[in-house]
């Protein structure tokens, strides 16, 4: 007689609790420090005796230890596939979070997308968002999943490659001696195009309209800045901050992700 299975929402709990006692494996790296030290300088500690107070201390600074037993997480993730599916986006492992980001930027600005005609706009396209994805672009994105382009401006600034950074980051600048604080925003965000920054905006957006835990946890993940990426275009509302995105938006953005990211299907539960 074979063991029931686990339900999905118990294990989505499970591997928050363990992300969340191991929040190395989970938050950006530059955002792991804890003030006055950086993460480089409390790196060494990581492995040694102290290496769990460090990553409680961590857990704490960042918010996520209160995040683990919250009852509306525990009521959504048994009631609702789309709570579920916002979880496991937060948790998710930054190489698949990188392949649903491009996917929905391609789907996004489909139309940014075709008209670029430069050779050096496709060649950043190429390099930034990948064949697969500029694929979903010209074949897909219109037919499946068109209200997301509510928030393609057409503005040719989507397709500017990121500024070169003016000095090195963090601890290592030179003469940078001064106690360190927590960056806004990732450098694995920040230093992405336009496009993938809006994509990202996008994608938070989604994730905390859909449950604000899971939003939390990607803002303490990636830096609160990420909240401030989400374009303007088709929302209503006094200001960015204030304007949720649309069901409809957040529905469209989920489908795709569970087609195109295959760890994030329900087809495999």
């Amino acid at each position: 007689m074979m063991a029931p299975a686990i339900p999905r929402s118990l294990r989505l709990q499970c591997s928050l609790a363990a992300a969340i006692s191991n929040p190395a494996s989970l938050v950006a790296p530059d955002l792991q420090g804890l003030s006055p030290w950086g993460p480089d300088r409390l790196e060494p500690f990581r492995g040694g005796p102290h290496g769990r107070f460090l990553a409680t201390a961590l857990a704490t600074d960042l918010g996520l230890s209160q995040l683990v037993a919250g009852e509306s997480l525990g009521v959504g993730l048994r009631t609702r596939e789309d709570v579920r599916l916002a979880l496991q986006i937060s948790i998710a492992p930054f190489a698949e979070l990188r392949a649903g980001v491009r996917q929905l930027a391609a789907a996004t600005f489909r139309k940014t997308i075709g008209n670029a005609v430069r050779k050096a706009d496709r060649l950043m396209l190429s390099e930034f968002i990948g064949e697969e994805a500029l694929l979903t672009a010209t074949r897909q994105a219109e037919t499946f999943w068109p209200s997301l382009s509510v928030f393609d401006t057409l503005d040719p600034g989507l397709l500017a490659r990121p500024p070169e950074p003016s000095q090195p980051d963090g601890e290592a600048a030179a003469g940078d001696l001064g106690p360190w604080s927590r960056p806004v925003l990732s450098r694995e965000i920040a230093a992405l195009p336009a496009i993938l920054r809006q994509t990202w905006g996008i994608l938070h957006g989604c994730v905390d309209a859909t449950d604000k835990t899971s939003g939390a946890i990607l803002r303490a993940r990636f830096g609160a800045g990420i909240a401030d990426l989400l374009p303007a275009a088709g929302l209503l509302g006094p200001s960015v901050a204030a304007r949720p995105v649309p069901a409809p938006q957040c529905a469209a953005a989920f489908n795709l992700l569970q087609r195109k990211v295959p760890a994030w299907s329900t087809s495999i539960d």
